[in-house]
């Protein structure tokens, strides 16, 4: 197995560079080379047959509660899905290896030492925007299954992969595969795990709200009601109510982290300039659960600390703030004595020569439909810090690639057999 990496690492890696040079897809849309298109090629390129699926987001939204269309969906065309099957000849388990090739946007250029699309490369890690979340797993998941299909002797269950180009503005790709017909016993999500085996994914829901004011000259700021300060009265609540769920409502996983239900106020917006009291002041945050919460839940106590702040003041009871709900993620987890998170750590010894740490994974993913809404236990396994995804010079280290494919065909064998009659093979 490890011999085939090898033997196989600069088509990997150079594979993985040319992903990283494609900026479609993304949110915001970007113009450019698509991923996807790359994603099939390479798949074709490897001896598998290529299919595309493409979502229709308001039928799934009425059939499946674990999706909602957002603002970003109606703003893009339906992205279309890369699906391949390896099969098997029945005799095994099947395996779902679900990657995603879309990114988020690159922010400032300027603030990147490389081109966030320009494929760079140190010799010892590739850079670009989506390196870690997600190209670097979706490459290692590619590259997986073609080593576990070489070196066997013949899959005894089928393996699927599939490629989704809308994770990162909550997308139904993976739903939409799962829904006709490409699910299995048990998944791969790939994403930065830093090849930790990570059973579970958080809740998010993300809202916007808008605070009102009263605009006067500066000189008499007295006269006025300043929308900014009466929005940090929502943050403050906002930290403390953030506080209280991690006391009150921890989880197994999640509590081993200094902060289990991660809200993020991410944008605030307001005035016009120094000489004026700010009539409107926006701010757009997520709230982060658990697995066992859901989005209605974080709908709830986010709603109710916003009524209790309006509540408390006399002119805000008078003029209550605007809360909208933008995008809504379920969670999931499998349990970690699952028969598959226990293969996982099997083939995760075999390829690393170490039992990998059973941690949470800390944002949000597609474990959501394929656990919550279809029942299969998965994991998320992939190269790459989850801490560099989303931020400038994002990259990842090309020998933790390699290993991550390594670790990935072993778990396809250990799950899925080999037809010479093992269960996996060094």
């Amino acid at each position: 197995m490890q011999r085939w990496i090898r033997d196989n690492a600069e088509p990997l890696h150079s594979f993985l560079r040319d992903l990283l040079t494609c900026p479609a897809p993304a949110w915001p849309a970007a113009d450019g080379a698509d991923a996807q298109n790359r994603v099939a090629e390479e798949l074709e390129a490897l001896g598998f047959e290529t299919e595309l699926l493409v979502p229709d987001a308001d039928r799934l939204e009425k059939k499946y509660d674990s999706f909602r269309v957002g603002d970003a969906h109606s703003q893009i065309a339906p992205r279309p899905v890369v699906l391949t099957r390896a099969a098997g000849r029945g005799s095994g388990r099947s395996l779902l290896l679900d990657g995603h090739a879309d990114v988020v946007g690159p922010g400032d250029a300027a603030r990147w030492t490389q081109p966030p699309f320009g494929g760079a490369s140190d010799g010892r890690r590739l850079i670009g925007r989506g390196a870690a979340d997600a190209r670097g797993p979706l490459a290692a998941l590619v590259y997986a299954l073609a080593c576990a299909r070489d070196v066997s002797g013949g899959l005894a269950g089928d393996v699927i992969l599939v490629s989704v180009g809308d994770e990162e503005i909550g997308g139904p790709g993976t739903l939409a595969a799962l829904d006709a017909g490409w699910a299995a016993d048990a998944a791969v999500v790939g994403e930065p795990t830093a090849l930790a085996v990570c059973p579970a994914s958080r809740v998010a829901a993300v809202f916007r709200l808008e605070v009102a004011g009263v605009e006067a000259h500066a000189g008499a700021a007295f006269k006025g009601v300043n929308a900014i300060l009466n929005a940090a009265k929502y943050i403050d609540a906002l930290v403390e109510l953030q506080a209280e769920l991690d006391r009150t409502r921890p989880h197994p996983l999640y509590e081993r982290l200094p902060v289990a239900h991660a809200f993020n106020v991410a944008t605030i917006s307001g005035g016009e300039f120094t000489g004026v009291v700010p009539k409107r002041c926006v701010i757009e945050a997520v709230a982060g659960g658990v697995p066992g919460e859901k989005p209605r839940d974080l709908r709830f106590w986010v709603g109710a600390c916003v009524d209790a702040v309006t509540a408390s003041d006399a002119w805000l009871a008078e003029h209550p703030p605007k809360l909208t709900w933008l995008l809504e993620l379920d969670g999931a987890a499998t349990a970690t004595d699952d028969p598959f998170v226990e293969a996982a750590l099997v083939a995760g010894r075999r390829a690393l020569g170490r039992t990998p740490p059973v941690e949470p994974f800390l944002g949000g993913s597609d474990l959501r439909f394929v656990t919550a809404e279809f029942g299969i236990p998965a994991v998320h396994i992939g190269p790459g810090d989850m801490l560099a995804g989303h931020g400038y010079d994002e990259s990842v280290e090309l020998d933790e690639v390699e290993q991550a494919a390594a670790f990935c065909a072993h778990l396809i064998l250990e799950w899925s057999g080999d037809d010479r009659g093992g269960d996996s093979l060094p």
